[in-house]
């Protein structure tokens, strides 16, 4: 069964959060406790309006799957600290059990802590296609389109790469999300923004890039699409944890 709850995207904090007690949502009877809960990302689902978890449920799991630290780091180094502290906050009081799929993140509450991928690639990407190259191998990027995904040092490594040969590479771009048009604005040499744009305020000119936005796709089915197309999978990103979509690239 789905419940849908309402959420709110904030561009400062590069986050989505839950607006409501999702766990009222759900109509556990209190008299009958489901066995256990698994919270994915437990921070966010409880960041304005804490639910009734560890009362409705016998056992909380909680898995942190983003720095979000890391994201706001981008957008307010004053903001940071406070997002760090509230996240931390959430998690000891929601979750008896807390699952980190990397070391990399930060401690929340290191006492119910434990690194554990609990992720995995699904069936669909190791299915064998036959299929024939035709010439039009290239690189490709796939995630929600955010500059937080690394896509300004996408920019830098466009760059980087027409200095070593003197023109720009192909890639195609997989994908939407809030920040989409400014992006697009961006590999199309038409920046207007100053944050994230790697090319605003150099004395360089503009320039578009041979990259074309493709829209939303499901990954297991990319290769069914376009069989053969892509041998090179960039993932930009300097604040990934343990990025599923690079493993699912690999498989």
């Amino acid at each position: 069964t789905l419940h849908w709850y309402p959420a709110r995207y904030h561009p400062k904090l590069g986050s989505i959060f839950a607006i409501c007690d999702v766990c009222a949502l759900l109509n556990v009877e209190e008299s009958l406790p489901t066995p256990v809960a698994i919270l994915e990302e437990p921070e966010h689902l409880n960041y304005f309006r804490g639910g009734q978890w560890r009362q409705r449920f016998s056992f909380v799991c909680g898995i942190i799957h983003t720095n979000y630290k890391a994201y706001a780091e981008l957008r307010s180094s004053l903001a940071a600290p406070l997002v760090g502290a509230v996240s931390a906050w959430m998690v000891t009081a929601y979750c008896d059990k807390v699952l980190h799929l990397s070391a990399t993140l930060p401690a929340y509450a290191p006492e119910k802590e434990i690194v554990c991928n609990v992720h995995g690639v699904r069936r669909e990407f190791f299915q064998q296609y036959k299929s024939h190259k035709d010439g039009t191998t290239q690189a490709y990027f796939l995630g929600k389109l955010l500059w937080a995904k690394g896509l300004d040092k996408l920019l830098e490594l466009q760059e980087l790469y027409r200095d070593l040969t003197g023109s720009y590479f192909n890639m195609d771009i997989y994908g939407s999300g809030p920040e989409e048009n400014e992006i697009k604005q961006a590999f199309g040499g038409k920046a207007t923004v100053t944050t994230y744009s790697y090319w605003m305020g150099e004395s360089k000119g503009q320039e578009a890039l041979p990259v074309h936005f493709k829209g939303r796709v499901d990954h297991a089915k990319l290769d069914e699409n376009r069989p053969g197309a892509y041998k090179i999978f960039v993932n930009p990103s300097i604040s990934e944890v343990l990025c599923t979509v690079t493993a699912e690239a690999l498989a």
